[in-house]
């Protein structure tokens, strides 16, 4: 299923298209992220060689606020 249907079966029908789409966009940011973390591992190395929280989680989190924001009020309940 595509993102942009899974958050318009999420969502209220009167939720605007532009707005579905900004939700699935955020979607596809943190599976995306994720995909990277699974294949990465949660820490990797720096240019120092120190291990160091995969950057990609800090995106993941971002995405998900993101997305948090933009369903309230639209969320079937």
């Amino acid at each position: 299923m595509a993102a942009i249907d899974e958050v318009r079966a999420s969502c209220v029908a009167e939720t605007p298209e532009p707005l579905l789409e900004a939700m699935a966009a955020q979607l596809q940011a943190m599976r995306q992220a994720r995909e990277l973390v699974n294949v990465d591992g949660v820490l990797v190395r720096n240019a120092k060689q120190d291990p160091i929280e995969h950057p990609a989680l800090a995106l993941e989190r971002q995405a998900q606020r993101a997305l948090n924001e933009l369903m309230r009020g639209w969320v079937k309940r």
